[in-house]
């Protein structure tokens, strides 16, 4: 689940005008990692709450973070 596939999403979040995004949710593993990956990819600075996401085990929480921290080196990311 990527909201980033959704072209209304991206036109709007385009259409601000900011780069930075700051990310929450309720599946760190399902919500947040594609979204933050993509605006990475798309030249956002991320930022996500880690304390206000979760996942359905704590440890599915930390990998996820760890994940994201590891997909983003060299990226303007902060998971």
């Amino acid at each position: 689940m990527n909201t980033w596939e959704d072209a209304a999403v991206i036109k709007q979040v385009n259409q601000i005008g900011k780069t930075r995004i700051v990310l929450a949710g309720l599946w760190t593993s399902v919500c947040i990692v594609g979204p933050a990956l993509s605006a990475l990819d798309q030249g956002f600075e991320v930022y996500v709450i880690t304390d206000a996401c979760g996942d359905v085990r704590p440890a599915d929480h930390r990998a996820a973070v760890s994940a994201g921290n590891a997909a983003r080196l060299g990226a303007h990311g902060h998971l």
